[in-house]
């Protein structure tokens, strides 16, 4: 008995062991965002509950007087008047159950062929025997069917025999147990014992046959055993005296290794839990991950090509960059230029000359210098201008495409392929307000936006009115002041416009070098530049899922192949009536993790697929938040 109970209690150590991956690989999955039914959760952890707390159950049927009650007690080797009676007569025509500790139940079911009713209290209801027994054989891990000796197996018994092993499906966990062996064989003759223990295998399994219609595996599957509970008839309190000759006389060992391999064969709370994972496992495999995986591929291969475009827009930025550079020297070359030409104009000017000069070259308020200036700056900023709005257009249309792609497809099973902004679009938003104020700019008034402003370009208007209001008051007293005095006064005034125009010019260079001329001028750039750098990082976080979904979808492939295997295996070597104890079924073994087979966000086109994705940055991304 103690190895049956051992054998059952490895078994449920190692289905809750199962149980428990089956567990841990649900929730892989329910954190990849597959869907998942909502009570299968709880269909699981009710297994596992169950299967902790599960006894080994073993039911005896046989009919009226097999001797049911006194085998029990032989095979438990509880030879206890005070619980259990050893005597030719059945001890109670009710179910009887027996807790032995706190892992065995034994139930001794009422005559299986008799047709005697009975009035069950609890029901308010008429049973059959026969209706008791289904009643507690269907939960048992074990039967133990006893038979006579004598006559094993009546032509009475055929329509019982149907409905157990038929109906009920249970022959591959039932053991045949020829009882009171002694009144058809010497118990102390060892030889005669096994000549008529052959002959009897060989009786019943033909007739099981005959009833039946076994097949092959089936009757190679058949477990039979003689044993005599009261050997001679001589009472329990002899054989309390003499419980040596009594497991040897009995042949009860027997028994015992028949039980502990049946129960082995049949796999008790591991088979249950193989059949649960198998199940579970099967459904996801077959009718939910393969519309996941192909949305999972789908997606990836659009990740693939947004990626593309971000790679390519990427180089785009980077020439935007050095033509920014360029603008930048090529601008400053013009202002200085164009000052300097203007200080030599106004020192070669004289009095007469002077009002010509400020109408052709400056204008009122400084407005020929402030148009000048605006045409420097649209020369230098348009061209760039309209290559950042390529870029913006190119990436706006790469994320909705995206986004529209991934919303379409996470209607086919995973969580993470739903929801309209897979991509955010704000920094695109921003670099598209950007773009309309510069397109604002080029059309109206760039002095608005021009760093100059706030570096004395209104100064540089009220100095030149201010200027000519000195020159015309010089004018007016022209004739009372002395010639020398008079070309001082014009000149000094000259000198601080051209001191002015000097100023201006080292201030617009400033800010042209300064850090904010991009901001001021440019002001898309930086939202396309992260832009980009998003798109990089939530794509290899995105990657990165999507190459952890195919390691569980894959570990799942190992779990249903491990089940198909040890299928087959059990298939090809069933056990005879004397064969041995088949090992249990291996769990599946724990996945390594694989190389995502994708190339990092930030590699080249060219990359090979090969190549491992790098950590994902150090921040809450995307999907962690989605996730999460």
């Amino acid at each position: 008995m103690s190895q049956t109970l051992d054998t059952f209690n490895r078994q449920k150590q190692q289905a809750l062991a199962l149980l428990n991956e089956l567990a841990s690989f649900l929730q892989q999955g329910r954190e990849l965002g597959v869907e998942l039914p909502a009570a299968l959760a709880g269909k699981l952890d009710k297994a596992r509950q169950d299967i902790g707390q599960e006894k080994l159950r073993i039911a005896l049927v046989g009919g009226f007087s097999e001797g049911k009650t006194a085998l029990a007690a032989a095979w438990l080797e509880r030879l206890d008047e005070s619980t259990m009676h050893i005597s030719q007569r059945e001890s109670s025509n009710e179910v009887q159950r027996y807790d032995i500790g706190d892992m065995l139940e034994l139930v001794d079911t009422p005559g299986l062929f008799g047709f005697k009713e009975q009035f069950n209290p609890d029901s308010r209801a008429i049973e059959k025997y026969r209706d008791i027994t289904r009643q507690y054989v269907s939960e048992a891990h074990l039967v133990l069917y006893v038979m006579n000796a004598t006559n094993p197996v009546k032509a009475s018994h055929e329509e019982e025999l149907q409905w157990l092993f038929r109906t009920l499906g249970l022959l591959p966990r039932t053991l045949f147990v020829l009882g009171r062996f002694d009144e058809v064989a010497d118990l102390e003759d060892e030889e005669e014992y096994q000549e008529k223990l052959a002959i009897k295998q060989h009786s019943v399994t033909e007739r099981l046959d005959a009833i039946l219609a076994l097949s092959a595996q089936e009757r190679a599957a058949l477990s039979i055993v003689a044993v005599a509970a009261n050997p001679f008839g001589l009472g329990t309190a002899h054989w309390l005296q003499h419980l040596e000759q009594f497991r040897q006389l009995s042949h009860i060992g027997a028994l015992q290794t028949a039980t502990q391999q049946r129960i082995s064969q049949s796999g008790g709370p591991l088979a249950l839990a193989q059949a649960m994972r198998h199940s579970i496992v099967s459904d996801l495999l077959e009718r939910q991950l393969p519309l996941a995986r192909r949305s999972a591929a789908d997606l990836l291969q659009e990740s693939r090509q947004l990626d593309a475009i971000r790679q390519g827009q990427q180089g785009e930025i980077h020439l935007v960059q050095q033509k920014i550079a360029q603008a930048r020297v090529r601008l400053s070359g013009k202002i200085v230029r164009y000052f300097e030409e203007l200080i030599l104009q106004a020192q070669g000017t004289t009095p007469d000359t002077f009002t010509d000069f400020y109408h052709r070259e400056i204008g009122s308020e400084a407005s020929l210098v402030r148009q000048r200036l605006k045409e420097y700056f649209v020369e230098e900023v348009s061209s760039i201008t309209e290559d950042l709005n390529r870029i913006q257009i190119t990436l706006e249309s790469g994320i909705s495409h995206f986004n529209s792609t991934a919303a379409t497809l996470g209607k086919h099973g995973l969580h993470y392929l739903t929801g309209s902004n897979l991509i955010s679009t704000q920094n695109i938003l921003a670099a598209r307000d950007g773009l309309s104020s510069i397109a604002k700019t080029m059309g109206m008034d760039i002095g608005k936006y021009l760093v100059f402003k706030s570096f004395g370009a209104v100064n540089l208007a009220k100095g030149i009115n201010g200027m000519l209001s000195i020159l015309g008051l010089a004018l007016e007293v022209w004739d009372t002041w002395q010639q020398e005095q008079r070309k001082r006064m014009f000149r000094a005034a000259v000198d601080k416009l051209c001191e002015q125009m000097a100023e201006e010019s080292r201030n617009l260079v400033a800010s042209i070098e300064s850090e904010s001329f991009e901001a001021s001028f440019f002001p898309s750039l930086a939202p396309l530049q992260a832009q980009l750098q998003e798109i990089s990082c939530e794509l290899d976080e995105l990657r990165q899922r999507l190459a952890r979904f195919e390691q569980w979808r894959q570990q799942g492939e190992r779990i249903h192949a491990a089940r198909l295997e040890t299928l087959a295996d059990t298939q090809e070597t069933l056990p005879s009536s004397t064969a041995g104890t088949p090992a249990a079924p291996a769990l599946a073994p724990p996945v390594s993790p694989e190389p995502a087979p994708l190339a990092p966000a930030g590699a080249p086109p060219q990359a090979t697929p090969e190549q491992q994705i790098p950590a994902s940055p150090a921040r809450k991304g995307f999907w962690k938040r989605w996730f999460d």
